[in-house]
């Protein structure tokens, strides 16, 4: 069985600040990780793998950190 798993890297949303004069995020310097959900995602796919064999494939899209992120 083939396990394709799609993952995107998020801001950790603990990290946000807001610029008091302009009120958006300030989203430079804040370190990204995958998502809650994606990771959960991962996971499951894991134990599936360890029930029925196969291969597990995560697809993502991003910087060229994204891969280690994964990881």
């Amino acid at each position: 069985m083939n396990i394709v798993v799609c993952a995107k890297q998020v801001v950790d949303v603990g990290e946000i600040k807001i610029n008091p004069s302009t009120n958006k995020p300030i989203l430079e310097g804040i370190r990204k990780k995958i998502s809650d959900i994606d990771k959960n995602a991962v996971e499951e796919a894991i134990k599936i793998k360890e029930k029925t064999g196969g291969k597990i494939t995560i697809l993502t899209v991003g910087p060229p950190d994204a891969r280690e992120k994964v990881k």
